[in-house]
This record gives C-alpha cells, sequence and structure tokens, in this order.
C-alpha cells in the first residue's frame, strides 16, 4: 500500500519542494521496499510558480532536479490521503490543525520527525544573501534525509512520530 507524505511550507517554492526531493531520494535509498508519494505544498503559494532559482541550486548540489516543480497550495483534497505532513515551522502546524482538525496525530515539524529539537526551521528573510539562503538549503535537505531513515524505522504508525 502506498503512503503518502506531504510536506508544506508558506510559498511552496524553496522549502517543501527541496525537502520533498531530499526525501523521495533518501527513502529509495533506505526503504526501497515501501512505496511513498512525496510531494509539497505551500500555505500561502501561489498556483503554479516555479522553485526559487536558489532552490534549484541547492537541489543541484545534491544531484537532484526541481525544473518540473510548480507550486500549489495546502487543499483538503491534498491532506485527505497524506499518512504524514510535514511543516517547517510550529505556526504552520497550529494552522493545519486549526483548518482540518482530522489531521490530529499526522502533522509534524520536520525538525522533530528528524530526531532533533522541535525547532522551527524559518523561511529566508527578503533580501537575504545567497550564502544564508544556500545554507538553509543544505540544512532543509539534511534534516529531510534524516526524516527518511526515521520514517524507514518506524513501524508503529504515523500516530507515533515525534512532535
Amino acid at each position: 500500500m502506498k503512503r503518502c507524505i506531504l510536506f508544506v511550507c508558506r510559498a511552496n517554492q524553496f522549502r517543501s519542494p527541496l525537502a520533498a526531493a531530499c526525501f523521495r531520494r533518501r527513502m529509495q535509498q533506505v526503504c526501497p521496499h515501501e512505496e511513498w508519494l512525496v510531494a509539497s505544498a505551500g500555505t500561502w503559494a501561489l498556483e503554479g510558480q516555479p522553485a526559487a532559482p536558489l532552490a534549484q541550486a541547492v537541489a543541484a548540489q545534491y544531484g537532484l532536479s526541481l525544473k518540473a516543480h510548480r507550486s500549489r497550495r495546502v487543499s483538503p483534497d491534498l491532506l485527505r490521503d497524506c499518512t504524514l505532513v510535514v511543516v517547517m515551522e510550529a505556526g504552520q502546524k497550529e494552522a493545519l490543525l486549526a483548518e482540518f482538525p482530522w489531521l490530529e496525530g499526522r502533522v509534524h515539524l520536520l525538525t522533530a520527525l528528524a530526531g532533533e529539537p522541535p525547532l522551527d526551521v524559518p523561511d529566508i528573510p527578503p533580501g537575504e544573501d545567497e550564502a544564508a539562503a544556500l545554507a538553509l538549503g543544505q540544512e532543509v535537505c539534511h534534516l529531510a534525509e534524516a526524516a527518511a531513515g526515521g520514517v524507514c524505522g518506524n513501524r508503529g504508525g504515523a500516530a507515533t512520530f515525534p512532535g
């Protein structure tokens, strides 16, 4: 049975598409026997926008491509079948649970799912320099890869995942 994981950030142009790509590849490496649909969306996304150029640059460093990515907004249809919903910030988790209370137990912070303290992975402030954006992208990819290892090792179901 194919399970679904949805990565969520604000605009679905940097953090969540990058996390989805890194997670997808790592799951194929550490858990090839499990089938996962890996997707991304944004809480305030404008539909159809490409991944940010810096996200594409980070993806290329990891041998991945985000060229086909187009942003989309979180919707009940996207969320309904997802085993896990992974957010970048606690405020996103709070907002999703307020709007979709039936997601209780399925929404997790990326840092917590990666086995780290449950902290936000903040968005890039406007005007931030390229080096800071690239560092953030590398952190997102590292956390997503660690989360894949945790998800693959977890056999107790979504309710047992951390924060």
